[in-house]
């Protein structure tokens, strides 16, 4: 019995909690889901959220745990980059490893990239027929798709950008509460059933194709538009940002 307890006493003497400010370019970039997974790879407790300037994480682990984590924090994936880290003790204790709701705080210098570009495994779904995202042009996950454009205030939450008006399907929810999943925590995940498409207009604002609902829609209004094109017409192509001008 009195090994047992010393045991415990040990493993308490051994347990720390830190809050970590991170500054940088990490919002918008995966940075949440990427810290969230670090967590539970070293059994750290605490949580992980977005203020308005930069990321705060709580964590609480075995000592060694901790270090560990801190010094693969580093290690991030691109578009991510870290400027500053700012490490503090804390005395607080959680069961479990969360990311929180996004809490707003004075503002200070915040990068936030633009749009990165399509990643390859979004480009392969993009192209394999059996995809429910095939051909699908908004396609996106937390390693590519649209940011700054995107954006009306911080920090940087789905209800904060463009994509507020859009209330994601059940499998695009599920991908984005999975932690396993490359779209966890994506703020702009869509698809043909839940986000914004294309639909074709004259130059007179009448409807020629509404809003494409499937490929085959989109295989329709594309073949129109490269007949025009060919025959000699001007598109103007309006993506999240401004105009493209074809001819």
């Amino acid at each position: 019995r009195r090994s047992s307890d010393l045991c415990n006493y040990k493993k308490f003497l051994f347990m720390i909690s830190k809050k970590i400010e991170v500054y940088g370019r990490v919002q918008s970039v995966g940075f949440r889901p990427y810290v969230y997974n670090l967590a539970k790879k070293f059994g750290i407790k605490g949580y992980v959220k977005n203020k308005t300037s930069y990321v705060e994480i709580l964590a609480s682990g075995e000592a060694k745990s901790i270090e560990s984590f801190l010094e693969q924090l580093k290690d991030i994936p691109y578009p991510a980059k870290i400027d500053k880290v700012v490490v503090k003790d804390y005395k607080e204790n959680f069961q479990d490893f969360f990311i929180l709701e996004s809490e707003e705080t004075q503002p200070q210098f915040l990068y936030i990239p633009a749009e990165i570009k399509t990643c390859q495994q979004c480009l392969h779904e993009l192209f394999e027929p059996n995809n429910r995202r095939y051909l699908y042009p908004f396609i996106n996950c937390t390693h590519c798709g649209p940011r700054f454009t995107i954006i009306k205030n911080l920090p940087y939450d789905r209800k904060n950008t463009t994509m507020d008006v859009f209330t994601m399907c059940d499998k695009c929810q599920n991908e984005y509460n999975d932690p396993t999943h490359r779209r966890f925590h994506a703020q702009p995940n869509s698809c043909y059933e839940c986000g914004p498409n294309i639909k074709l207009i004259d130059n007179k604002l009448k409807v020629l194709f509404d809003k494409a609902k499937n490929f085959f829609d989109i295989e329709k209004i594309l073949k129109f538009v490269v007949e025009e094109i060919l025959s000699g017409k001007i598109f103007a192509i309006k993506s999240y940002g401004g105009y493209h001008l074809v001819c």
